[in-house]
């Protein structure tokens, strides 16, 4: 980034607030690898391209920044990581992060493929109707979350049985499973931090 020419660009305001964001969480580690990628995203695309301008059609041209990606997002905040603590690829912690983001990034389109459920088709080779319906929906999310879910433990099964000796074939689903309530919870506790008497502790407590 040293030599190259960044341009300010609308997206580079969003930087200042995974700062704070970070800093709220406790900056703990995930948490800083996370605020670290979406930081690295809108930085990208402020760098000069290999063609850094686009022709249009009046005549002027449009500045063209590079297209984030995830592999080198990931190599970025890994180095990064190591050169904060040189033996943090050594943590536990550590290996299960990148491990499961890579699996993420590598596997979950794939399973996702193979796991939606395909669009029923009528007599005519046209899809029906009812794939477009919300059910049709809710059954893609599910695929998806599930897929993530595999992606993420069995590339982070090999420094889990080495470790423990062991691994849970439950996680696969009840990790999709515990998304909504999650979800839900974080939501109520930033609410309940600006307007306490809105979310009471005990629906937070059962979530």
């Amino acid at each position: 980034l040293a030599f190259a020419r960044v341009r300010t660009r609308p997206e580079l305001l969003q930087v200042p607030s995974f700062v704070v964001v970070a800093t709220v969480g406790g900056a703990g580690a995930p948490v800083l690898r996370s605020a670290l990628a979406c930081a690295l995203a809108p930085l990208a695309r402020s760098v000069r391209a290999a063609r850094p301008f686009r022709a249009l059609r009046d005549g002027r041209s449009a500045f063209v920044g590079r297209a984030p990606d995830p592999l080198s997002l990931w190599s970025l905040a890994l180095v990064c990581e190591c050169l904060r603590a040189p033996r943090a690829p050594l943590e536990l912690g550590v290996q299960l992060s990148y491990a499961a983001t890579l699996g993420l990034m590598l596997g979950t389109r794939r399973l996702r493929s193979m796991l939606t459920p395909r669009a029923p088709r009528d007599a005519s080779g046209l899809e029906t109707p009812l794939h477009s319906t919300a059910l049709a929906r809710v059954g893609r999310a599910s695929a998806s979350a599930l897929a993530a879910s595999i992606a993420a433990v069995l590339a982070t099964l090999p420094f889990t049985w080495a470790r423990f000796g062991e691994w849970s074939a439950a996680g696969l689903v009840a990790t999709p499973l515990s998304v909504p309530p999650m979800g839900l919870f974080l939501l109520g506790a930033w609410v309940r931090l600006a307007f306490p008497s809105l979310v009471p502790e005990a629906w937070l407590a059962w979530l």
